[in-house]
C-alpha cells in the first residue's frame, strides 16, 4: 500500500460521517461535501470529501483532489450507522 492508501485507511476506516463538518454552501441533492479529518505527517492535510448518495442506503465517498479529480475511497450504509468502509484497492 502506498502512503496515500495507508493514510486514508488509517483516517477514515469505520469513521462515522456524523463526525464530519458538512459544507452546505456547495452541496446539493445526493452530492454532499464535507471537511475531512486531519491526516498525514503533522496532521496538516485536511481532505475535502464528497459523499454521493443514492435514495436508498448507500453513500460512495471520494477525496477531492484539484489535480486528479475525485478518488473513490469507500462507501457507507445508513443501515450500518454510516460508518465508512474503505476500499483496500485504492
Amino acid at each position: 500500500m502506498n502512503k496515500f492508501k495507508n493514510e486514508i485507511k488509517k483516517a477514515y476506516e469505520n469513521y462515522g460521517m456524523n463526525g464530519l463538518k458538512h459544507i452546505s454552501e456547495i452541496s446539493r441533492y445526493n452530492h454532499n461535501y464535507y471537511i475531512g479529518i486531519p491526516r498525514g505527517k503533522g496532521k496538516g492535510k485536511v481532505d475535502l470529501l464528497l459523499g454521493v448518495s443514492d435514495d436508498d442506503d448507500t453513500t460512495e465517498w471520494y477525496v477531492v483532489d484539484g489535480l486528479d479529480g475525485c478518488k473513490l475511497i469507500g462507501y457507507s450504509l445508513t443501515s450500518q450507522g454510516d460508518s465508512m468502509n474503505i476500499y483496500l484497492n485504492l
